[in-house]
């Protein structure tokens, strides 16, 4: 079996937790998934929560154990896999970031998470969440995705949706905190409410996206779904602006202060790909929020679901770009 790894492609994810726990202050933090330890061992230095890390295999255990002792943590760490410790004890917050779909690890981390916990997912099977592989779309997610340009954040919905759907069937409702994708993976953090009340309230943010009612006619007959149609970035209703950390780099920061434009609109328009389909020439971005505020649109915003990508309030907006 391989050893655990350090991964410098997951410092935004880590730096994003870190965040994270610091807004929402859980007391028990598992990272069942310890690898290196290096999630686990920040969380145990950079934050008041108490972490919990456990890993299955014995020689990753071992370099964990080794980091641990090195950076000086006071992490409980525990060899054992996921499944065996997310039983031990109750945690109110869990991560899961496994290799590939969170599939195999939602049901135990739905039930067993505190009521009113929080729940960080990271999924890397983004070919299957984004309908890149239709057949496996449907197949693991129930799901019909189109290709397009928004396709990370038609992924993002299906993950979000997907968790949705499970937890609502084990009684339980989720509200999604904060949402984003980077390289090669999704990352979610969702707070975990029991009851059959907030599980209904649950259900009524998933639905199917009609692309020409939402965007234009430039869509044909295009629809995504089910998927999660409510709100990404719930977060942003707390203080998020005294955040500070001197182990947390500014880029990070940065990146997750934008993220609150992400709920400006239900998916986004990107320009290349919507004026492509009008057979028009392609404008640079500065002139096609002109277009749009030209047309109705009163709020333009870039995303980080596309370099080409604009959350705007009024996504027909392009439909008319020759008037």
């Amino acid at each position: 079996m391989q050893t655990g790894f350090y991964n410098p492609e997951q410092v935004l994810n880590r730096d994003l937790t870190i965040i994270m726990l610091n807004l929402l202050k859980p007391r028990l933090f598992l990272d069942g998934f310890g690898a290196t330890g290096i999630r686990g061992i920040r969380v145990s230095k950079e934050t008041a929560v108490h972490s919990v890390i456990s890993e299955r295999s014995e020689m990753s255990f071992k370099l964990l154990t080794r980091n641990v002792l090195l950076n000086r943590s006071d992490a409980e760490i525990h060899w054992s896999s996921f499944e065996e410790m997310v039983t031990r004890y109750d945690f109110d917050f869990i991560d899961v970031d496994p290799y590939g779909s969170i599939i195999p690890y939602l049901d135990i981390s739905l039930n067993n998470v505190k009521n009113r916990g929080y729940i960080g997912f990271t999924a890397t099977d983004l070919s299957a969440l984004s309908g890149a592989l239709p057949e496996k779309t449907l197949r693991r997610y129930g799901t019909i995705i189109p290709r397009s340009l928004m396709r990370h954040e038609f992924g993002i919905r299906n993950l979000i949706g997907t968790v949705a759907r499970r937890a609502a069937a084990l009684d339980a409702g989720i509200e999604p905190l904060l949402s984003f994708w980077n390289k090669h993976y999704y990352r979610i953090f969702v707070r975990v409410v029991r009851g059959a009340a907030k599980a209904d309230e649950t259900l009524k943010s998933i639905g199917i996206v009609k692309l020409p009612e939402l965007i234009g006619k430039a869509y044909s007959d295009e629809v995504a779904g089910p998927i999660w149609l409510g709100k990404l970035e719930n977060i942003f209703n707390s203080k998020v602006e005294e955040q500070k950390n001197q182990f947390v780099l500014e880029k990070s920061l940065n990146f997750f202060y934008a993220l609150k434009n992400e709920d400006i609109s239900l998916l986004f328009c990107d320009v290349g790909e919507i004026f492509s389909r009008y057979r028009k020439d392609i404008p640079n971005l500065k002139n096609a929020r002109e277009i749009a505020i030209n047309n109705g649109a009163t709020v333009t915003e870039r995303t980080h679901f596309s370099p080409t990508g604009l959350k705007i309030d009024y996504l027909r907006a392009f439909e008319n770009a020759d008037k």
